[in-house]
């Protein structure tokens, strides 16, 4: 179970050695075992002793903001939470996860520098948005590259991706350069 505070004014503490809930609404008690993760939004109290009791379990507890982006976190300095972190990390390395992932946050990567380029493009002269429309072109051909790449491990593919996505950013901070005033380009 993860336990999710985001009411103004909700606290979580200890009572019993359990978690003790409190909101404006309901009040209750959850036992340790069910426990895996604790998020708390803006505005909520924990208590030391309910950081405390989570650090004790193993049981991460992430700050989040309004919109439900992480902050900061709290856990133990156990080596087993680091080592059981990294083995996972190893074991995603492998997995045939891994390739699709990597390839989908460079995707978002090109895709959101295409995004800043785009939205700027007006403010050049005809000459100089059609240099941004190529290099938006070259940087969407690097972009079908790297989601076009096989391999059966990372490692393989490793080399050929991190060339093309630095010369997609090449690209971009080439546009970039435009759309600053002459005298900083």
């Amino acid at each position: 179970m993860n336990i999710v505070l985001s009411s103004p004014g909700a606290s979580l503490s200890c009572k019993g050695g359990q978690f003790h809930i409190k909101t404006a609404e309901v009040e209750q008690t959850l036992p340790l075992s069910d426990i895996r993760t604790i998020t708390l939004g803006r505005g909520v109290r924990i208590s030391s002793d309910a950081v405390l009791l989570a650090i004790a379990q193993q049981i991460d507890i992430l700050f989040v903001d309004n919109t439900g982006e992480p902050q900061g976190r709290v856990w133990g300095v156990q080596y087993g939470s680091i080592a059981a972190i990294r083995k996972g990390q190893i074991d995603f390395l492998y997995s045939p996860h891994c390739i699709p992932w990597v390839k989908a946050i460079i995707q978002k990567k090109i895709n959101n520098q295409v995004a800043i380029l785009l939205l700027y493009k007006s403010e050049l002269d005809l000459a100089g948005q059609t240099r941004i429309d190529s290099i938006i072109n070259s940087m969407a051909d690097h972009q079908q590259k790297i989601m076009a790449a096989e391999g059966e491990a990372i490692s393989e593919l490793a080399p050929s991706i991190r060339g093309w996505e630095g010369a997609a950013s090449r690209r971009y901070f080439e546009g970039l350069n435009l759309l600053l005033p002459e005298a900083l380009q």
